[in-house]
């Protein structure tokens, strides 16, 4: 399965709102599936809320919503 497919399957990435081709192809062709587990991880075990208290700067979310397609961490 393709990095982006993952982090779609993850929730990571909101398919109603994709990032645009670029970026699509630099998940896939930048990022290794480890590093891609690794967000995964990390966003399963702290949890969106978790990540939205803590990582929430100047109204930013770490969740993918309206206007934002991408929800990583990091």
């Amino acid at each position: 399965m393709a990095n982006y497919d993952l982090l779609v399957k993850a929730n990571l990435v909101n398919s109603s709102n994709p990032p645009s081709q670029s970026d699509i192809d630099f998940i896939n062709n930048n990022l290794n599936q480890s590093d891609v587990q690794g967000l995964i991880n990390v966003f399963q075990a702290a949890g969106a809320q978790f990540l939205v208290r803590n990582c929430n700067g100047a109204g930013g979310t770490v969740a993918p919503g309206p206007g934002r397609s991408l929800g990583i961490v990091f």
